[in-house]
């Protein structure tokens, strides 16, 4: 839906949008390629810390991306150690990737705190 048909709606004009037909359960669907790195940090974007009000990538929150055969590593941090919400940050980070990855890969999202200079890459896959 565009913003003007979205408006439209908000203010009470405009015919609601048409509903797409879902997939049939038995359709097989199609497998995506392996991401690059651009398309993880992109689609970690949508990602936003709540404290901050903004993504986690501008905020220089993820350390580091490494692909692996079967699947993604991701590395972040949070503001604070005491973060309330680091398991949501973490889940909607795993799901924002997860949507970009071919259909079986793995996708891992670990929560580190040491500088990214002190680090010599992702150290463990953790689910």
């Amino acid at each position: 839906m565009s913003i003007i048909g979205a408006l439209k709606r908000l203010l009470g004009g405009g015919a609601p949008p048409p509903r797409e037909a879902a997939p049939a359960a038995s359709a097989p669907q199609t497998d995506k390629p392996m991401p690059t790195e651009d398309e993880v940090r992109d689609a970690l974007m949508t990602v936003m810390d709540p404290e901050a009000g903004m993504n986690i990538v501008d905020l220089g929150l993820v350390y580091g991306v490494e692909f692996k055969a079967d699947g993604v590593y991701v590395e972040i941090t949070m503001t604070s150690p005491a973060c309330p919400a680091t398991g949501q940050v973490v889940d909607e980070a795993r799901a924002a990737i997860q949507r970009i990855m071919p259909r079986d890969a793995r996708v891992a999202v670990d929560v580190v705190w040491d500088p990214p200079g002190r680090r010599t890459g992702c150290r463990r896959w953790r689910a």
